[in-house]
């Protein structure tokens, strides 16, 4: 009889003490719930900086600035339409020489893209295109009159044709040809060499022992003749 009053205390004991101990970790549980939520940073809102606005454009910035097209060359061009020019010297790779005569070889350059030519005892009217430094010549009809020996009208002519590139130094125009073929010097003819730029005179066919039509492309030639 003692013995089951004993066990049965011994049981209630071991009750008691898991209650106990089930109650401290209940108690633990929610202490260390309490103590993590109050750690819990809080988070403060940040303030947004204000968008900037568009500056308003000003009647100075609303107009919109135009560049100059490529190519464009107004001063050159003005200046090589200015006056008549003297062919005066020439330079290649192999020989330099300075013409004689000069006023008997020039080129009048005009505003419409046509170039008056003189080459000696031989007229011409041409063309030319001008893009930035770049200039082309083009030879058009030309009289065939029978010059001199010592005349350089064919080279002058045939070098013309191989026109590259022109530029100004010293008041004076060069041009260079192709692939290095050389360099044209021009002087401004003045009032005295000028009297060939003025108006040409546009005549019928005319046929003589020295005088010819060059090329001869059309049913009808004309010869271009300006007052010497």
């Amino acid at each position: 009889m003692e013995e089951k009053k004993l066990r049965l205390t011994e049981e209630k004991n071991e009750k008691m003490k898991k209650k106990v101990l089930i109650t401290i970790l209940i108690f633990a549980l929610l202490l260390a719930a309490c103590s993590g939520g109050g750690n819990t940073a809080t988070v403060e809102p940040t303030a947004v900086p204000p968008t900037e606005q568009p500056a308003e454009p000003t009647a100075a910035s609303s107009v919109e600035e135009t560049a100059p097209p490529a190519g464009t060359t107004s001063a050159g061009l003005d200046a090589l339409t200015a006056t008549t020019w003297m062919w005066v010297g020439f330079t290649n790779p192999v020989e330099q020489y300075s013409v004689e005569s000069p006023e008997n070889y020039t080129l009048s350059f005009q505003d419409d893209g046509t170039v008056n030519i003189k080459a000696d005892c031989n007229d011409a009217v041409g063309s030319y295109t001008v893009d930035g430094s770049s200039i082309k010549i083009g030879v058009g009809p030309m009289t065939l009159a029978a010059c001199p020996p010592e005349s350089l009208g064919d080279d002058f002519v045939k070098y013309l044709g191989f026109a590259a590139i022109y530029f100004f130094e010293d008041g004076n125009l060069f041009i260079d040809l192709f692939a290095d073929g050389g360099t044209l010097e021009f002087a401004p003819a003045g009032e005295a060499g000028a009297a060939g730029s003025g108006p040409v005179t546009i005549v019928g066919e005319v046929t003589s022992a020295n005088f010819a039509i060059s090329p001869n492309p059309y049913p009808n030639p004309t010869v271009v003749l300006t007052d010497m």
